[in-house]
């Protein structure tokens, strides 16, 4: 299990914010074992809680019992009941956001999300990433630190709403975004191209030119460098070895990893983490 957070002091007590907004937590966590979160009277602020890889179960919910899998997020509400279980046999990594103060309620509204409760998130390479900064910004506490992650916050939410809008694009196009959302929680995992085109309802060849056309680059490409943005922020946010980043991102081969990391960076895995680390 791997656990990364951080909080602000002001709010996390309490979990309330005596403000107009304000960033409570934030954090993403790698689950090995069952667990249980268990918040029957939920909290006093709100929180955004995805899942990256494996499934989270809910429960307590007035919808019902629900499973997240990965690509999928959940938005409580303040006082909202929170119980959901991790299960060993998933591994399951997740991220959240807990924020509140007297604006939150008319920002979720004013970027469409009052009627989020569940769903989908094609889109959330941005908000994994805002959530990292978010971690590093409420642990170091640097000067003007509270603004900083109310910008990160009101950026996650940002992308969480585009993400909900993407009914409006044309079919085909709509079916791309898609699969970039789910290559972006599985970039770890060595899925054929073949079965995102059947994910698509089209042909292989028809995938390829779409998937190009909609976004510039190759689906190799486009996954390659998922793999480098994860393997980055992994190489500055953990001390991990890099041959156990290479496994984490999806590569076998160390050696592979770091000539693909060099050629992708300019420089070694080992060079990276040390000029990121005296900045």
């Amino acid at each position: 299990m791997y656990y990364h957070w951080g909080f602000n002091e002001n709010y996390h007590k309490s979990h309330t914010v005596d403000g107009p907004l304000g960033v409570v937590s934030a954090g993403y966590i790698q689950v090995a074992y069952n667990s249980r979160t268990d918040r029957p009277e939920g909290l006093g602020d709100w929180q955004l809680l995805w899942v990256k890889s494996g499934r989270l179960r809910l429960e307590g919910r007035s919808d019902g019992v629900s499973e997240l899998t990965a690509g999928q997020g959940v938005l409580f509400r303040p006082g909202e009941p929170q119980i959901y279980r991790y299960f060993e046999d998933e591994c399951t990594e997740s991220c959240w956001v807990h924020f509140g103060g007297s604006d939150a309620p008319a920002l979720v509204e004013r970027l469409g999300l009052g009627d989020f409760r569940l769903g989908e998130l094609w889109d959330s390479r941005e908000m994994e990433s805002g959530v990292r900064q978010l971690v590093r910004e409420l642990q170091q506490k640097d000067f003007a630190f509270e603004e900083k992650a109310n910008a990160l916050l009101v950026s996650i939410l940002v992308a969480l709403a585009r993400g909900q809008r993407t009914g409006g694009l044309p079919a085909g196009e709509t079916a791309i975004k898609a699969i970039c959302g789910k290559m972006q929680t599985e970039y770890m995992l060595r899925v054929p191209n073949a079965e995102y085109a059947a994910r698509c309802g089209v042909s292989l060849p028809h995938f390829l030119r779409s998937f190009r056309s909609v976004t510039g680059t190759s689906p190799q490409q486009y996954l390659l460098d998922l793999r480098m943005q994860a393997a980055k922020e992994l190489l500055l946010d953990t001390d991990y070895p890099v041959e156990r980043i290479s496994a984490m991102i999806g590569i076998d081969d160390p050696l592979y990893f770091s000539r693909v990391f060099k050629k992708h960076q300019g420089v070694s895995p080992t060079a990276y983490r040390k000029a990121g680390r005296l900045n």
